[in-house]
Formats: structure tokens, C-alpha cells, sequence
């Protein structure tokens, strides 16, 4: 039997448009925000605001290598104050 994977599956597997080749992420808050700044992640109900020296991470696909939707999120912007992460 052959079970070789054709590049087309791969890329269907390991890239999308909306997170690239992304396994993981993995955030680091460098500042504190006075107001706004927030990551969402809508899917999950989940608002985490910043705090200096906190970190959020969190797997961009499943086990078996689908797009997880779950971790879909945005920034809100920043009301008053500076964000900065890396």
C-alpha cells in the first residue's frame, strides 16, 4: 500500500489562508494596557487583557493537523496606553 501524502494534502493539512503554516502561538505581554487592548478569542467566549510579564499560548491546529477554528482571535484596540508583546 502506498501512503504517501500528495503536496496538495499537505498544504490542505498544515497551511490556510487565515493562519499560514502556524502549529502554535505563543503571546507575551511586555506592557500593561490602562484600557482596551484585549485578545479575543470569539469562538471560545474567552477576553484575555494585558498584563505585563503574561503570556498566552495555545495550539493553531488539532492533532490531527485541521485548522482549529476555536483559536480564531483579534485585538482589540488599545484605548489608553501602549501594547506591546512579542
Amino acid at each position: 500500500m502506498n501512503h504517501s501524502i500528495s503536496k496538495d494534502e499537505e498544504k490542505a493539512n498544515f497551511y490556510s489562508e487565515q493562519i499560514g503554516n502556524r502549529v502554535a502561538t505563543f503571546m507575551f505581554y511586555l506592557s500593561n494596557v490602562k484600557a482596551g487592548g484585549a485578545t479575543v478569542f470569539t469562538s471560545l467566549d474567552l477576553t484575555v487583557y494585558p498584563e505585563k510579564g503574561s503570556a498566552l499560548f495555545w495550539y493553531n491546529i488539532k492533532s490531527n493537523g485541521k485548522v482549529d477554528r476555536r483559536t480564531r482571535h483579534g485585538a482589540c484596540p488599545v484605548l489608553v496606553g501602549t501594547k506591546w508583546g512579542v
